[in-house]
């Protein structure tokens, strides 16, 4: 029987991965990224945490400094041939709106686990796709045509920037 991952730890693979991307950004001077803890409350009895909630939505993974700008991502996992826009939530768009619109480098790294392949999409692209594209998703194919693969280079696992 195949275990089932948890809404929770979903995109925790991908997370992981561009952390350690990011680490390498800082100790070769490129860029200084880190990663957005969710805000949350616990409630503790006797020093041992019994209850844990999220207090308000995040918003983005990844904020930091590249290229002396600043740069916010989120980083999207799918097993399915597409990215359902239902995937990025409306808070997060607006926020990578609000901060593309200030100067701000704004994306969204999607993994497609099936293929086993990165592609950034930045955030004018989304909006454009949410309005031209006459489907809930945006498949897979897409990427295929008119994205690159974003692979390991210059020591980087991701090479996203």
């Amino acid at each position: 029987m195949q275990k089932k991952t948890s809404q929770r730890n979903r995109g925790k693979y991908l997370e992981t991965l561009i952390e350690r991307s990011n680490i390498q950004y800082d100790l070769k001077g490129i860029a200084t990224i880190n990663k957005i803890p969710t805000p949350m409350t616990h409630r503790s009895r006797n020093g041992k945490i019994f209850d844990a909630r999220y207090t308000k939505k995040s918003t983005v993974d990844f904020i930091g400094i590249y290229d002396s700008k600043f740069i916010a991502f989120d980083t999207k996992q799918t097993s399915l041939t597409n990215l359902p826009f239902k995937n990025i939530e409306q808070h997060q768009i607006e926020y990578l709106t609000k901060t593309h619109e200030k100067g701000g480098i704004c994306f969204i790294l999607i993994l497609f686990t099936k293929f086993n392949e990165l592609y950034r999409l930045d955030i004018q692209e989304l909006k454009e796709l949410q309005e031209s594209l006459n489907r809930a998703s945006i498949p897979y194919t897409w990427f295929k045509e008119n994205k690159r693969p974003i692979t390991s280079n210059n020591g980087i696992i991701y090479d996203y920037l």
